[in-house]
């Protein structure tokens, strides 16, 4: 089931986009080539679970987000838009919890700044969120500063 999802969110992307890897982390821009309109995110896969309780943890120009893989997981039409906490940790830092949203393929939060400033100097990233059961996710941040800058430098003038 992973690798459907994987190749339904992910790899078409590699097929249009220009994708670069930094560090630990997949940079991937776009743009349309009728309007002109660029846009840019960067991801990173959880490795560290078993298939069935992988996520990517996605950054775009507007927001952030943790995928979960497993279709069962993934919050209801009716939960959609409800707020829920989502747990953060740096290293060894002190956990952060965050109010994020419920959207079709997990969860989000809008402020990418914030999230940014927490993870960019770190090593490890722990994310606790619960879906049908609490998950913890881990993810590499190697060459996250490096693709943060490059999708700030990708997104569209605010």
């Amino acid at each position: 089931m992973k690798k459907i999802m994987f190749c339904l969110l992910f790899v078409p992307f590699f097929v249009f986009c220009n994708s670069v890897k930094i560090g630990d982390w997949i940079v991937d821009t776009e743009e349309d080539p009728i309007t002109d309109e660029k846009s840019a995110r960067i991801f990173i896969l959880d490795r560290t679970k078993s298939d069935s309780d992988s996520a990517a943890l996605v950054f775009n120009c507007k927001s952030v987000s943790l995928t979960s893989f497993v279709v069962d997981d993934l919050p209801k039409e009716s939960e959609r838009g409800d707020s829920t906490k989502v747990i953060l940790r740096v290293d060894k830092n002190p956990p952060m919890e965050m109010n994020w949203t419920k959207e079709e393929l997990g969860y989000e939060f809008s402020d990418i700044n914030e999230v940014s400033n927490l993870i960019k100097n770190g090593k490890k990233l722990i994310i606790r969120a619960n879906y049908k059961k609490t998950k913890d996710f881990i993810f590499s941040l190697a060459g996250f500063a490096k693709s943060y800058k490059k999708l700030q430098k990708s997104c569209p003038a605010k």
